[in-house]
């Protein structure tokens, strides 16, 4: 007990609000912007924000929260404390419907999480671009492979995505472990083949223990769901990470497809891409295919302009 609070304690001071803060303050002082994040994710923002020269006249520095929960008690604490919030940026990931947390002064991703912004049909034709030199006829081949599997992916996930947050909305607290795309899916010739996902297997992989009465109530609540969401909402339910995985497996497809191919070394995917990458080597390695999330310039600007105190 002495040693957790201790440590609670440590990180206390390191991450909570007034720590936070002084950091920030720090930047903001030197005349600079400061960058919030919750993680890993200022690879991506740091990227698209110089890229696109979005903060054209300040330097931008980062600052990580260690954690989606103090990120958002920061923002809580400086608008109780009544700080004027200009040339401070704050991103959190969307994550599932149920989780999303709204404020005027936080940027939410568009869709669930940074990682969806690396597993597109366009990022995946910048990794062919940018990092290979395979011919474009192959290029066109596997692009044409991706975009069919993707498809068929995002399908199947928006249904899992939504069995989740259904989860979550009725405090059936499921385990969103590390996915296990082969559990779901199999790769048939460069061609996502996806699994019977029953009712009870999913209750069984996300280890949601309920009644009879809780699972029909929850079965229809999900039906519900899928007649009712628009067709914008329904990438917010792919999530990052598991996404994520469905670009990991699709290489170690295209590798193996590659093994006993007649062309030149220098023509195949996998000799370009040989080393395999974890996600947070993909996020930062390939910071250059993300697609910009479209509402990114408009928040921005408006929080690196003076803007009235709260």
């Amino acid at each position: 007990m002495m040693v957790n609070s201790y440590l609670s304690n440590m990180l206390e001071k390191t991450n909570g609000p007034t720590a936070l803060w002084t950091k920030i303050k720090i930047i903001i002082n030197d005349n600079a912007v400061a960058a919030v994040v919750e993680g890993k994710d200022y690879q991506y923002y740091g990227y698209h924000i110089r890229t696109n020269n979005f903060v054209p006249t300040k330097s931008v520095s980062s600052v990580n929260t260690h954690g989606r929960h103090n990120l958002i008690s920061l923002i809580d604490y400086l608008v109780d404390k009544g700080e004027q919030l200009s040339n401070m940026l704050f991103f959190l990931d969307n994550e599932l419907p149920s989780q999303r947390f709204q404020n005027s002064y936080c940027f939410v991703t568009s869709v669930n999480s940074v990682e969806n912004y690396y597993v597109s049909t366009s990022a995946f034709s910048k990794l062919i671009e940018n990092h290979t030199s395979i011919s474009k006829k192959y290029s066109e081949f596997l692009l044409k492979k991706f975009e069919d599997s993707l498809q068929v992916f995002n399908n199947s996930m928006i249904d899992i995505g939504i069995f989740l947050d259904t989860c979550l909305k009725m405090g059936l607290d499921p385990k969103l472990k590390k996915f296990d795309i082969k559990i779901f899916f199999n790769f048939q010739n460069l061609k996502i083949v996806p699994a019977e996902n029953s009712f009870s297997k999913l209750l069984d992989y996300f280890v949601v223990r309920c009644d009879d009465v809780t699972q029909t109530k929850l079965k229809t609540i999900i039906n519900e769901t899928k007649k009712e969401i628009c067709q914008n909402e329904k990438m917010k339910y792919v999530r990052g990470k598991y996404a994520m995985c469905f670009l990991q497996y699709f290489l170690s497809a295209i590798k193996k497809s590659e093994q006993n191919s007649n062309k030149d070394d220098d023509e195949l995917l996998s000799y370009y891409l040989s080393k395999d990458k974890n996600n947070d080597e993909v996020i930062n390695d390939w910071q250059d295919i993300s697609d910009c999330d479209p509402f990114l310039k408009e928040y921005i600007f408006k929080m690196t302009v003076e803007i009235s105190p709260i």
